[in-house]
């Protein structure tokens, strides 16, 4: 059964033993029960079940027939299932691996976030030191867990790893692009600086790898809350932290992000970073110079990664392709000093 529409997925719910069908029918039975589909991605299709005023399902499907779609649903699963395990808080409920359907619940009415939140500048503050404390949380709590290779796989970039490095160039030089061609021609004549740079590399907890608003999920008293952990991987925080500031310098499509960019001018998006790489920073209790090195050196790999998957992948037109790529040259620059006494973390912000 593939449940795509509100009246499928009540049917699927009905016959889902794993819940709680009294609660269920109470909240059909008294007008209470409401099923909306959410903002779908490419990959998911999501639907919010309102149960009562005190709980809500949130359902995900794999929309399309896909395999390794199918293989990021079972890693959320995993991801879930060693948190149960850990005896830590998880909204995991189900995962119906026929159908691959995953359900969470949540004890309070949460929502997406919409636009309007950054319509106002402290909302936008408060929302950046939220996600600072978040995150710094998951990673602290996380690299406690013992043997969590159990359930999760190791994740590094492909730059920082020597064997996909190599594998990367033989595909980058069958691709004609100017742009590509001389990010091949630096990613072979930097390998000593990024065999230093993949010493900095530390295993030592679970990142999420999909830093997104879309991610974040708001209640009524403006608590937020992470979700989505498809990606979820044993790896290096900083990639995580490197993720979320690359979130408000990415153009994005669609019409949250069309409706969004009114609100996020560069003095605003830079007091939003800043804001949650200080709490971040502090939390981590590391000296300025250490963290925001390693940040800014792990932001540039990500974006010269994202970069190459952009025009690999055909996301981008040719102005967008001119833009991005003079973005990456600017930091791309940054870290050719790595290892000088010229490098200077502080023109990263």
């Amino acid at each position: 059964m593939k449940p795509q529409t509100a009246k499928s997925i009540f049917q699927y719910l009905i016959n889902t033993p794993i819940l709680d069908n009294e609660q269920f029918l109470h909240a059909f039975n008294s007008g209470s029960l409401k099923i909306i589909e959410i903002d779908n991605e490419n990959r998911n299709t999501n639907f919010i079940i309102s149960l009562e005023n005190i709980s809500i399902l949130l359902l995900k499907q794999v929309s399309q027939n896909s395999e390794s779609r199918k293989k990021s649903l079972i890693n959320e699963a995993n991801f879930h299932e060693l948190l149960i395990e850990n005896n830590l808080e998880s909204t995991f409920v189900f995962f119906d691996k026929v159908n691959f359907i995953i359900i969470h619940k949540f004890y309070n009415k949460y929502n997406s976030i919409k636009v309007e939140l950054f319509s106002n500048y402290g909302s936008s503050i408060k929302f950046a030191r939220d996600a600072g404390i978040i995150v710094h949380s998951f990673h602290d709590r996380f690299s406690k867990i013992r043997k969590k290779n159990k359930y999760l796989s190791y994740y590094k970039p492909l730059l920082l790893d020597i064997n996909t490095r190599n594998n990367l160039i033989l595909k980058l030089n069958k691709i004609e692009n100017i742009n590509i061609r001389s990010l091949t021609d630096f990613i072979e004549k930097e390998e000593e600086l990024f065999e230093e740079i993949s010493k900095l590399w530390i295993c030592d907890t679970i990142i999420h790898r999909d830093l997104k608003f879309d991610n974040f999920i708001i209640n009524e008293n403006e608590d937020f809350k992470l979700i989505d952990w498809e990606l979820a991987a044993l790896g290096d925080r900083y990639w995580d932290i490197a993720g979320f500031i690359y979130i408000f310098i990415k153009e994005k499509s669609g019409s949250f992000y069309t409706e969004l960019n009114k609100y996020l001018s560069l003095t605003n998006l830079l007091a939003y970073a800043n804001e949650f790489l200080n709490i971040y920073r502090t939390r981590l209790e590391v000296s300025e110079e250490v963290f925001f090195k390693k940040v800014l050196v792990f932001f540039t790999i990500m974006l010269i990664e994202n970069y190459i998957a952009g025009v690999e992948n055909d996301k981008w037109d040719e102005p967008k392709i001119h833009l991005e790529y003079q973005r990456v040259l600017y930091f791309k620059r940054l870290i050719e000093n790595f290892n000088s006494s010229d490098f200077s973390y502080s023109s990263f912000l």
